[in-house]
């Protein structure tokens, strides 16, 4: 009978566990998903986008959250980067798209791709999904994105394709097409629709392009979004033609010439076209902010002489390009440079003895350049003769497009990190300790004993001695902090009219406990970052380095002289002490961030926000007055003003041509005021003709990536203070991403240009204000 009984209850709970265990597979695959990038390549640093296609062929209505994994899948092992929840969703059988934002990420894996492992999430199921995969930017090419609107799903004419390529920055190189460390370029085409409202979104992009119908189909809300995008870096190609256009529309164009609407720029007529338009033809270049417009005054679509040095102009201004590759550019179609960069040409208005420096072949300095002479530049009689003139042009090739990190984020640590923890004083821990030995000592057995209760001693003695383990458990964490303890540099952008246009917060934690740091975010970026990837541990983040050990190929010992112990490093990458980041909502719009961070390890995150709110000021960043700032009377006048306005703890700085730094003073240590006037510090060890790192300030780096020029046998060439892309653009669109390229804003090869740098101790952080100036705003 027993063994019947067992029969029938194995029975029965097969009966039940079967269709439980056959629902998941069957409630999977009535789920259908799909991934559809923005982009098949994204942009080096910027946010990955891409959209879920989510439907449901069951019966009714699934309610649920889809959450997902990132993972980097490499060759040795699988490393988690992130999971990421969508807001709530209701599935049915029509398809339903979801916009998903990512922030960037370095992978380790040959394939360049991260995995995305999903399941859908409802009160009582779990529901995994099939795994997708998203392209990311390639490590040997610089992917640049272009985005085209199109008109609501018309096609556009073939005109704006060929717009685009005529635009794209590759068309100056010399060995375009030969080389495999170039830029690729990738065109993005829009319908209006999809064109976001949030100017974060277009972070995705290093140029918009607005044409004909697809400008005139854009609403309002979207143009104010390209706008301020502009306005904190961004560059925008707007061709209105012939179309009829709406008063945001003309709003929009007068906002990026900086016209007011007393004076507007740009009107309508009765018929929705632009007044007297067709008159001023050509193409006006604008600088907003710190980003870059060039607008198409012109009504021919078909515009087939792009060969103009005009348009080359035009070309050369929306990517950012330095100013020592202009003539090349512009007059000769082609990336050139000057062989001695005008940047270590000594300024007038400089000082005596305090101009750039150039370095001879054994390191040691050399009298600075003078203009003068029909050839624009007199040479020395010190400086060797067998090299070109300094006004010739050269072809020009960096070795590598790829992400270049800074050198000395440890500045950014030292600054950030708390001076000294305070400890429990020594004679407070001995009080605690002799307390406690006199209360499980003699009060324990005086005590007991008048009461005759020496027996409770084996109930005593623990509670006393939890008792005191608590207490100096929490005296610890009380002289320690027990909270968490974050400092920021808060680096704000100030823009025309002295409004704010961009912030971006760099945040150190650093906690005594492991801690879970929770944060709700708004209509901001905020992304993880390794602190010593931008240290002297860089090196451990080459690309090259992480795929040979991915792929098991041996590793040049080089390599690893950097005091980091090999045991120390997982696929050619340091392992990482902090958790992987969970994002809940709808990035970048508004959710919640939380990663688990261990107990003392710094952790490193950035913040980044287009048109900040709580940060403008009232002093008169646009005042006449202000540059060229190299008069030691109106530095000291300078120095007072900003006092005046932000108290007496601020610190000022400027950053003048070839990144001379010149500290005019201040309580903030912000750079060596040491090197008054002096360029981009030299390294005894760097040897001649061999790229390497340089030491700098951090905020240097951060500001302008200058530049300095050493003796390599014949010739004077560039080297490690500017490489890669930096060596050929002086600033790149904004990114929001894990790296620093995209705070860069000046341009050290043009000595039109004075960076003003202003920081101000709030609490535990600093405001770093930047102000750039230009002799010529327009150009």
């Amino acid at each position: 009978m027993l063994g019947r009984r067992s029969i029938v209850a194995c029975l029965c709970l097969l009966a039940g566990v079967l269709p439980a265990l056959a629902q998941e597979p069957q409630e999977r695959k009535r789920i259908v998903v799909q991934v559809e990038p923005l982009a098949y390549r994204p942009r080096h640093g910027g946010p990955i986008v891409f959209d879920w296609h989510l439907r449901w062929t069951g019966k009714g209505v699934l309610e649920g959250r889809l959450v997902f994994d990132v993972l980097d899948v490499g060759d040795l092992a699988t490393r988690p980067l992130g999971t990421f929840e969508t807001r709530p969703l209701a599935l049915t059988s029509i398809e339903q798209s979801v916009q998903q934002v990512l922030p960037t990420y370095d992978v380790t894996n040959s394939y360049e791709q991260i995995t995305l492992q999903p399941r859908f999430i409802t009160e009582d199921k779990y529901i995994p999904l099939p795994e997708q995969t998203v392209f990311v930017p390639p490590d040997d090419r610089r992917t640049m994105v272009t985005a085209i609107c199109n008109a609501w799903g018309r096609l556009t004419s073939a005109a704006v394709s060929e717009l685009e390529r005529d635009l794209r920055p590759d068309r100056f190189d010399p060995q375009q097409g030969r080389s495999q460390a170039g830029i690729s370029p990738v065109a993005v085409w829009l319908d209006a629709d999809r064109l976001s409202a949030r100017p974060l979104e277009y972070c995705a992009f290093d140029l918009v392009l607005l044409c004909d119908e697809g400008f005139a189909a854009l609403r309002a809300v979207q143009l104010e979004a390209i706008a301020a995008w502009v306005e904190a870096g961004g560059s925008v190609y707007v061709r209105p033609g012939d179309e009829t256009l709406d008063d945001h529309h003309a709003s929009f164009l007068n906002s990026l010439a900086g016209a007011s609407r007393i004076e507007p720029r740009f009107r309508l007529d009765a018929s929705g076209r632009l007044q007297s338009f067709e008159a001023a033809k050509g193409l006006l270049l604008f600088r907003r902010g710190v980003g870059r417009a060039v607008i198409s005054a012109g009504n021919d679509r078909t515009n087939t002489d792009r060969n103009t040095p005009a348009f080359r102009e035009a070309s050369w201004f929306l990517w950012k390009l330095r100013r020592d590759v202009y003539d090349g550019v512009v007059h000769r179609n082609r990336w050139q440079k000057q062989a001695v960069p005008d940047a270590f040409i000594e300024d007038p208005a400089a000082p005596a003895g305090e101009a750039p420096d150039l370095l001879r072949e054994d390191g040691a300095a050399v009298p600075p350049l003078t203009k003068g002479g029909p050839g624009g530049v007199e040479q020395p009689d010190e400086v060797d003769q067998g090299r070109r003139p300094a006004d010739a042009l050269v072809d020009f090739r960096p070795d590598d497009f790829g992400v270049q990190p800074i050198q000395s984020g440890n500045w950014l640590l030292e600054r950030l990190i708390p001076e000294s923890v305070q400890m429990v004083p020594l004679w407070i821990v001995g009080l605690v300790l002799g307390v406690y030995v006199l209360v499980v000592g003699p009060v324990d057995y005086f005590a007991l004993g008048l009461v005759r209760g020496r027996r409770l001693t084996w109930v005593l003695f623990p509670l006393v001695t939890l008792f005191f383990a608590w207490f100096t458990v929490w005296l610890s964490n009380r002289y320690m902090r027990t909270t968490e303890m974050s400092r920021s540099l808060i680096v704000l952008d100030v823009g025309d009219d002295g409004r704010i246009v961009r912030s971006n917060r760099l945040r150190l934690w650093f906690t005594n406990t492991s801690a879970t740091v929770e944060e709700t975010i708004a209509d901001a970026m905020l992304v993880p970052m390794e602190h010593r990837r931008f240290g002297t541990a860089s090196r451990l983040y080459d690309p090259e380095l992480i795929r040979s050990r991915g792929r098991g190929e041996p590793i040049d010992s080089d390599a690893w002289s950097n005091g980091f112990e090999e045991e120390t490093i997982e696929q050619g990458t340091m392992r990482s002490l902090v958790a992987p980041p969970f994002y809940s909502g709808s990035l970048p719009g508004r959710y919640t961030f939380s990663q688990r961070v261990p107990q003392w390890t710094p952790h490193l995150e950035r913040t980044f926000e287009i048109a900040p709110e709580g940060f403008e000021t009232t002093f008169p960043w646009d005042s006449t007055e202000m540059p060229p700032f190299l008069d030691a009377a109106r530095r000291e006048a300078l120095m007072v003003s900003v006092r005046g306005h932000f108290g007496e703890g601020a610190a000022v700085a400027l950053i003048t041509q070839g990144g001379a730094i010149w500290h005019v003073g201040g309580d903030v240590e912000l750079l060596d005021a040491a090197r008054n006037g002096t360029t981009y510090p030299a390294s005894k060890s760097l040897q001649s003709g061999q790229p390497g790192t340089l030491t700098s300030d951090f905020l240097l780096d951060l500001s302008a990536r200058p530049t300095k020029v050493i003796r390599a046998g014949e010739w004077y060439q560039e080297s490690a203070g500017a490489y890669g892309l930096f060596s050929l653009v002086s600033q790149i669109s904004p990114t929001g991403g894990d790296t620093f390229e995209d705070l860069a804003i000046l341009d050290t090869s043009d000595p039109r240009q004075r960076l003003l740098l202003v920081a101000v101790p709030r609490g535990r952080d600093i405001l770093l204000y930047r102000k750039l100036y230009l002799d010529e705003r327009n150009r």
